[in-house]
């Protein structure tokens, strides 16, 4: 099996062929899977901790870049295979293409339901807390007069800002408008 030395921040590794990726001392590195399905790997340097994905890394070490292409694609969408006879540099147009053109994606319809069946629990918890304080009273200041409304729409037909009011209720600050 290859390996090539690749110096990252000052710090030397030792990149294989098929993804593994030792310390200067030999060690093998701790990798995880990201939140997006690609191998990560945690590398310190200086006391401050850098997240880098092994297929750029394996890239960076066995793929000439000539084009200075930003992105480094799986030929096979397989996001675990970092061997580098599978990788490739690709433009963000030729990432996407792949994708859907290759790999068979299809392109999903932006409709109600869609965002309705995706969003994520954190976006849920919003939505679900602006309805929840849609139903609640609402204070408001203004001109040093507390004016109290049934619910934020009442607030927004008099004149209140209805989005700054979700975002205040989102991020948890006081409004203004």
């Amino acid at each position: 099996m290859r390996a090539k030395e690749l110096i990252i921040e000052n710090r030397k590794l030792l990149v294989y062929e098929n993804g593994l990726i030792k310390n200067e001392n030999g060690k093998i590195l701790s990798t995880q899977i990201s939140k997006n399905g690609y191998i990560a790997l945690n590398i310190r340097i200086n006391g401050k901790q850098s997240r880098y994905y092994a297929h750029r890394l394996v890239a960076m070490a066995f793929l000439k870049n000539e084009e200075d292409k930003p992105q480094v694609n799986h030929k096979n969408g397989i996001k675990s295979d970092n061997h580098f006879s599978n990788l490739e540099w690709v433009t963000a147009s030729e990432n996407l293409k792949h994708k859907y053109r290759k790999l068979g994606y299809k392109v999903e319809n932006r409709g109600s339901e869609y965002y309705k069946n995706i969003a994520s629990k954190r976006t849920k918890k919003t939505f679900e807390k602006i309805a929840e304080q849609q139903r609640k009273p609402l204070i408001a200041k203004k001109d040093d007069e507390t004016i109290y409304f049934k619910s934020v729409r009442e607030a927004a037909a008099k004149g209140f800002n209805s989005g700054s009011i979700y975002r205040s209720i989102k991020f948890g600050h006081k409004c203004k408008g």
